[in-house]
């Protein structure tokens, strides 16, 4: 679709009268005058330019995407001012059936934008949230206090891995397709187990032992919490890394905008997909160990009624440690997902903790479904908010209204 001068003049009362073309999505406006040497001018839309004309200095007119429009003809039309001509000819260009095309694709480009910026993302993001929700909730649930250590013991995990990772990629070894984290992962599960063990063992056990109240717990994972946050700075450092390797997209937006000829591309990241099927499968496998174990059953009931529990033959030392192991791989499951999706930054996991929380109390807390939900929620509604719909909108109202 293209307007030009037929014989690459430049007419006079156009130069003056008529306004250039400015791409702009679906919808071409006409500004200022046409004062430029070259007068072909390309709009990238297949949609129509939609518009209407009301004097000479202010046109709009709507062209089907395969006319061709002579700046000859638009100066005859101005001088006759023959402005119901011009919207028949243009009209009479566009079919029905290429409407619907038109109306289809814009719909199609609104929904790979919202995919792009908005689905993609928010399903990713809340499924680290929901591992990190998860492991809160188990604490609250089982151990009845509010693990405030959390962010840093995600953020030591993530850390181990690193190590693991460079150290597998020094001995030349690596997941090929895949990033090497992966393959680093069980290990780094390994010292996340180690580390709330000791935790659990040095600090927890003493209060617990000693039945103190849930604030005395809480301020001591405080504690807990600034001593990981110097460990980790002092063996890694506060710079941002990115350790992530392997095929970067699975689907790239340059290569989909080929496929379909379609105007917006969709990408897709090797991370993002990781990210969500991992996440469903621990959630799977944790549902039933819960369900279907018998020490998942002692859990639950440890949980519901403590001193029943304890009545019925229940061994709280046991519990207590596959509590702390099966939060140390949530732990570990999403702060790596986190980082290797984005980066890792020793900061981010301790801003990190809030979002969790706030997901574990949306989807009340010590209720490991309602964890699930809550980190979506939190998630789709943190990028929704952050993002501008201006430009979906524009695939799905008028020109007027967009």
């Amino acid at each position: 679709m293209c307007i030009r001068d037929r014989d690459n003049k430049r007419p006079s009362k156009v130069r003056k009268e008529l306004p250039r073309f400015i791409e702009k999505g679906i919808t071409g406006f006409i500004r200022d005058t046409l004062d430029e040497e070259d007068k072909k001018i390309i709009v990238k839309s297949a949609s129509t330019l939609r518009g209407f004309i009301e004097k000479p200095s202010n046109i709009s007119v709507v062209i089907a995407p395969e006319e061709t429009i002579f700046l000859e003809d638009l100066e005859d039309i101005i001088e006759d001012q023959d402005f119901k001509t011009l919207n028949l000819q243009v009209f009479s260009g566009l079919t029905d059936e290429k409407r619907k095309l038109h109306l289809v694709n814009d719909l199609l480009n609104a929904l790979v934008l919202i995919s792009n910026y908005v689905l993609i993302p928010s399903l990713s993001y809340g499924s680290q949230l929901a591992l990190g929700a998860l492991g809160v909730t188990l604490v609250f649930g089982i151990l009845r206090f509010a693990n405030f250590a959390h962010g840093e013991m995600m953020s030591f995990a993530t850390m181990g891995t690193i190590f693991i990772t460079w150290w597998l990629q020094s001995l030349g070894i690596s997941a090929g397709f895949f990033p090497t984290a992966l393959l680093a992962l069980p290990f780094g599960i390994l010292l996340t187990m180690l580390l709330v063990g000791i935790t659990e063992r040095s600090v927890f056990r003493f209060y617990r032992l000693r039945k103190s109240r849930p604030v005395i717990f809480v301020i001591a994972s405080v504690g807990v919490m600034f001593m990981l946050n110097g460990i980790v700075r002092l063996f890694i450092g506060t710079d941002e890394i990115i350790f992530r390797d392997g095929q970067k997209f699975l689907i790239k937006a340059g290569e989909f905008k080929k496929m379909t000829g379609l105007s917006q591309g969709l990408a897709l990241k090797q991370t993002q997909l990781l990210t969500v099927l991992l996440a469903v499968l621990a959630v799977a496998a944790l549902f039933w160990f819960l369900q279907r174990t018998r020490t998942g059953k002692a859990m639950r009931a440890y949980s519901d009624n403590e001193d029943l529990a304890l009545l019925s033959g229940i061994n709280p030392e046991r519990v207590v440690l596959a509590t702390w192991l099966i939060t140390a791989v949530l732990i570990t499951l999403a702060g790596v997902l986190y980082g290797l999706d984005k980066s890792f930054n020793p900061l981010v996991y301790f801003h990190l903790l809030l979002p969790i929380f706030a997901a574990a109390i949306v989807g009340g807390i010590g209720q490991p479904l309602g964890a699930i939900l809550g980190g979506f929620i939190v998630a789709f509604s943190e990028i929704s908010a952050t993002y501008a719909f201006k430009k979906f909108l524009k695939y799905l109202l008028p020109s007027e209204m967009a």
